[in-house]
């Protein structure tokens, strides 16, 4: 049964899934073998959405990428957050692109995710690097770092947050789009029910961040505390985000019943 619900989806939406492969390949490989400046269509629209949120300004140097001096910041190869854009557009293709029922839509879908998932890494990456910027200053007052907590710690904690939900939320709005669509409805809100539905990015998220570094350079020491780092802070997410979602599907479902006694009892 399972076997055949795979190929049936493999027949039908083969090509949707070697183009987003293949985009996703292309993309990871030249982040991995160019320059930073090579992907100045990312950084420069990311610097400009910065300053327009925080009003910091930064100066273009060649070679090191947009620096402010005042924070000490550049917004440089490791702030471009293609890998996140990466994520994002994998998540939505392969999630949702099976969903669609005509041809022509399985094609708008994909080429709208592949232009969202730019413009969506270029509106989150702007707030993930206002966070990095101002959260470690507030730190530094309160002298928290102590042996464990670094400022290099700190800056993936964050990373890791604002990304994670960020993956998170885009995934629920689409399936809002795709149940309206379509008029599907769920009516089990179980815990298992609740918590399978973040299992697909929390899949992409994982291979992505983890997977091609593992088969690149093998698991070590470095891998090992980052995939340590990066697991805690998605599964803190994942509970909050489970646990509200939890509440308020109990809630809607049993107020509901609280409000219809409280009218018998009038």
């Amino acid at each position: 049964m399972i076997v055949s619900k795979i190929k049936s989806l493999l027949m039908h939406n083969w090509i949707f899934y070697l183009v987003g492969f293949s985009i996703a390949f292309v993309i990871k490989y030249f982040y991995s073998n160019s320059p930073y400046y090579d992907f100045i269509w990312i950084l420069a629209p990311t610097t400009w959405w910065v300053r327009i949120l925080s009003g910091i300004i930064f100066e273009y140097k060649a070679n090191i990428g947009y620096i402010n001096h005042h924070f000490r910041f550049i917004i440089a190869s490791s702030c471009l957050g293609i890998e996140f854009m990466i994520i994002t557009m994998v998540t939505l293709i392969y999630s949702f692109v099976h969903l669609a029922r005509a041809m022509r839509m399985k094609f708008y879908w994909t080429i709208l995710s592949l232009v969202f998932s730019y413009l969506f890494t270029i509106f989150v990456n702007g707030f993930r690097i206002i966070f990095s910027i101002y959260i470690p200053i507030y730190l530094n007052k309160m002298i928290v770092y102590n042996g464990w907590l670094t400022p290099e710690r700190l800056h993936t904690i964050i990373g890791t947050f604002i990304y994670f939900t960020s993956l998170f939320f885009i995934y629920q709005v689409a399936g809002y789009i795709w149940k309206d669509i379509y008029s599907i409805k769920y009516k089990d809100i179980s815990f298992i029910r609740i918590v399978s539905k973040y299992l697909m990015p929390m899949f992409w998220y994982f291979i992505i961040l983890l997977g091609v570094p593992f088969l690149r350079n093998g698991y070590n020491e470095e891998l090992k505390e980052y995939t340590i780092l990066i697991t805690s802070v998605c599964l803190i997410a994942v509970a909050i985000f489970c646990s509200v979602s939890f509440i308020r599907k109990w809630q809607g479902k049993h107020g509901r019943k609280i409000d219809t006694i409280a009218k018998w009892t009038q």
